[in-house]
């Protein structure tokens, strides 16, 4: 099913340095007017979405990005082949998660272009970012430190969105993140490339839909709010009490060890983490086998720095959620 992913990690190079934080505010991009140079073809706007319209507000309603369609969507795929020709002669596509990817570049003039997309990303706002719309959605543009940063808002409060984060040798970074960041929505609105979501698989799910309500009240409180980080976690908390996380990825298991000891959750073979300065602890769980060395893995997580582990038995109450999970998680 993901061997795929597993393989292009095999390849990852020096284009994981485009991580760096994408929280930025300094607004505005300098350097070389791409426009009279640089593209292979031209068949793209100058502004590539990013023109004077007034960004929409209120609610974003948009299916074809809302975050259910988007969790089991290829972000490799997705920039892979033609879908960045406009831009130069695209290279082999890097994964660094389930929903981001990089990829080198080679424009007209044989300078490198380094792109990475991240869907369903956390996207922060500061005062001098640009605004606009690009394929009917809010675009923020923000740039730092010879990085530029294209944003296509997918969901508000939390902000998530559709993110493009650029480097230009010798040339302005701003440009190819807008042009790349409209031929991904456009195809995200034609026919996005998915992944191979097998039966049972947990990839699609919605794990702020996951835990019930009467668990979420007895562990993390009765005003506990759930905020999803990104496609694949989601938290509950409220000010001065207890955090729960549940998250899903795809690794290979961790093993146990006298630090970190497997537990028995209702019959699911688990890996227990704790501290010993903090009441926290976590359960991880490999849900459905991938293949030889990877798994679906689903981790529950509680932290409660106001409180003392002896008294507030951290472990306690994350197997308590980790059952509940367990029994709603679709089955392998």
């Amino acid at each position: 099913m993901f061997s795929t992913v597993r393989a292009r990690r095999l390849r990852r190079t020096a284009l994981l340095s485009l991580t760096v934080a994408a929280a930025v505010t300094v607004g505005g991009c300098g350097g070389q007017d791409l426009g009279k140079a640089n593209f292979s073809r031209t068949t793209v706007s100058a502004q590539a979405g990013g023109g004077p319209e007034k960004a929409p507000e209120g609610p974003i309603t948009d299916p074809a990005v809302a975050s259910a369609k988007l969790r089991t969507v290829d972000p490799c795929k997705l920039i892979a082949g033609p879908t960045l020709a406009d831009l130069g002669t695209v290279g082999e596509t890097d994964d660094f998660g389930l929903s981001k990817c990089s990829v080198e570049i080679k424009d007209a003039g044989g300078k490198t272009i380094r792109l990475s997309i991240a869907i369903g990303e956390s996207i922060s706002t500061g005062p001098e970012d640009k605004t606009g719309v690009v394929e009917g959605l809010p675009r923020i543009e923000s740039s730092n430190g010879g990085y530029c940063y294209v944003s296509a808002l997918t969901q508000r409060d939390p902000n998530l969105g559709v993110q493009v984060q650029s480097s230009y040798t010798g040339g302005e970074p701003c440009q190819p993140a807008g042009v790349a960041l409209q031929k991904v929505l456009q195809k995200l609105h034609s026919s996005p490339p998915q992944f191979d979501v097998a039966p049972g698989s947990a990839l699609g799910t919605d794990l702020c839909t996951v835990p019930g309500d009467a668990v979420l009240k007895e562990i993390a409180g009765a005003d506990a709010k759930a905020t999803p980080i990104g496609l694949h976690r989601c938290t509950w908390s409220k000010t001065g009490g207890a955090t729960v996380t549940l998250s899903f990825t795809i690794a290979a298991p961790s093993r146990p060890s006298d630090k970190n000891p497997e537990v028995d959750v209702d019959g699911t073979k688990a890996i227990q983490e704790t501290s010993k300065s903090s009441s926290t602890c976590s359960l991880e769980w490999a849900h459905r086998k991938v293949d030889d060395k990877t798994s679906e893995l689903v981790k529950f997580a509680y932290e409660n720095y106001s409180a003392q582990a002896s008294s507030d038995d951290p472990c306690g109450k994350a197997a308590k959620g980790a059952k509940d999970v367990l029994k709603k998680l679709p089955k392998p």
